[in-house]
């Protein structure tokens, strides 16, 4: 779950919002691994002062990869 630690720069952490997270984010690398792209929506993942948060982004197979690059340096890879 390596774009799990990409939605920690989003919110703060909330037990609630985590098991949300989980979800998209093993649904998001299912969606890259064949697009180029992928939709992501959590309604309602957290609430402030202000209200309630929600999150609703496009997330790139190109940004993913630049955010998850130092954990992949680390591993091994197809020849």
């Amino acid at each position: 779950m390596l774009s799990f630690l990409f939605w920690w720069s989003w919110i703060s952490v909330d037990t609630s919002g985590n098991s949300q997270i989980i979800e998209v984010d093993k649904f998001t690398m299912m969606e890259l691994s064949s697009l180029t792209q992928a939709n992501i929506s959590l309604p309602f993942i957290t609430a402030t002062a202000y209200g309630l948060k929600h999150i609703k982004t496009t997330l790139t197979r190109a940004k993913f990869e630049e955010l998850c690059s130092d954990l992949l340096d680390g591993c091994p890879r197809d020849a």
